[in-house]
Formats: C-alpha cells, sequence, structure tokens
C-alpha cells in the first residue's frame, strides 16, 4: 500500500501532466524537432520579487527535481503565466536544453540547432560582446549564479557567454514574451537571419537512425 506521501506525488505528478501536456503536445506539433525528447514541467514556489519566472534543469544537472538522469525538467515560477504566456515561456526554457551539451556524452543534444547556436553566438557584434564583458563582471562581483555555479567555481567568459546567448535566441525567436529585446537595432540583419533558419530547423522532423549507423 503506498504511503501518504506517494499518493500525494503521485496526484501532483497527474496534475502537472493535465495542466502542462497540452503544451508540450502543441509545441512538438508546432516544432517537430521536439518530437524526440520528453520534459517534465511542474510549478515550484514563487520567487521573491525580480526572481526568475521559470528555471530548466538538464537530465544531467544534480539539483534537477526529477533526480539526476531523470527528465528535462521545467519549474514554473511566476504564478501569472498562463495560456500562450505560459507556452512561450515553457518554448524558451526547450530551446535551452536543444542548444546545449550533455557533458556525460560531450555530444550536443540536437547538433542541427547547436550549430545554429554556435553561429549565432560567432555573429555578435563588437558592441554586443563588450557589453557582455562588462556584465560578466559585475556577475562575477556579485556572485550571480550566471557567472559562478552552485560550487562556488567561477564560470569560464566562454561557458557564460554560451548561456547568454540563449537570452538571445529566445528574444529573437518569441518575441511575445521578450518585448525588452525587440527595440530597433538590438539584432544585426545577419542575427535576424540566423535565427530564420532556427525557425526551419526547429519545424524539420529529425530522422531517426538506422541500425547500421549506430556504432557498437
Amino acid at each position: 500500500m503506498p504511503f501518504p506521501a506517494d499518493l500525494i506525488q503521485g496526484a501532483q505528478a497527474q496534475q502537472n501532466a493535465d495542466e502542462f501536456s497540452p503544451f508540450i503536445d502543441s509545441l512538438k506539433k508546432e516544432w517537430p524537432s521536439l518530437r524526440d525528447h520528453d520534459f517534465y514541467i511542474s510549478r515550484g514556489k514563487p520567487r521573491e520579487e525580480g526572481g526568475t519566472y521559470s528555471e530548466f534543469y538538464p537530465p544531467w544537472e544534480r539539483d534537477n527535481p526529477s533526480g539526476v538522469n531523470g527528465m528535462p525538467h521545467i519549474e514554473i515560477y511566476d504564478q501569472k503565466f498562463q495560456g500562450q504566456d505560459l507556452r512561450e515561456l515553457i518554448a524558451g526554457e526547450m530551446l535551452h536544453y536543444l542548444g546545449s551539451i550533455d557533458p556525460r556524452t560531450q555530444t550536443a543534444v540536437d547538433p542541427h540547432f547547436r550549430t545554429l547556436k554556435q553561429i549565432f553566438t560567432q555573429s555578435l557584434t563588437p558592441q554586443q560582446w563588450a557589453f557582455e564583458r562588462n556584465r560578466y563582471t559585475d556577475l562575477l562581483q556579485s556572485k550571480s549564479p550566471e557567472a559562478v555555479n552552485g560550487d562556488g567555481e567561477i564560470r569560464p567568459f566562454e561557458d557564460y557567454l554560451d548561456m547568454r546567448s540563449d537570452a538571445y535566441i529566445r528574444g529573437g525567436l518569441l518575441p511575445a514574451i521578450n518585448p525588452e529585446w525587440q527595440a530597433p537595432g538590438v539584432y544585426t540583419d545577419e542575427q535576424e537571419l540566423i535565427f530564420l533558419e532556427m525557425q526551419k530547423s526547429l519545424m524539420t522532423p529529425r530522422k531517426k537512425k538506422k541500425m547500421s549507423e549506430y556504432s557498437l
């Protein structure tokens, strides 16, 4: 017979599935490249004023609420997000996963999207680069998690910039929920073209490998 805590956890998991499965299904329909990836989404306790709206935990992260080697986990903190705004918030966190490298295997989660992300990062202008350098320095001084990991170790600037590129990409692909990125001149013409290529990539189903393509 399950313990009461198990019953509560099971009921919460079902509640999460009921609330968020329609969003996941809708996004996988719009972006077929997501179809091979599973995500678990839950609501967390609201953060303090000015905190993040949501948090993404990759399967390899030890703080993943689903457990290490569990599903990619998206936790929603801001309860006001509903409907289309919530859908776009979730989509942005999914993009974070697609563009990442799995440190367990040193392989890209989605090689094509990862390549486009690297091309975007290389397209940063000298002004954007200088802005990020200054921002990184400020974050180091305040010991922000963006610049210092949970063990107190400093993230190299290259790692910071790899993470920071996700914010630029979310702004370009999901403008409705990222109005602060929509001012004229935020992106170059080249970067706008990269976003178009990213949209094409997201809308392209990934081919599954044939058995002969797997190394033994």
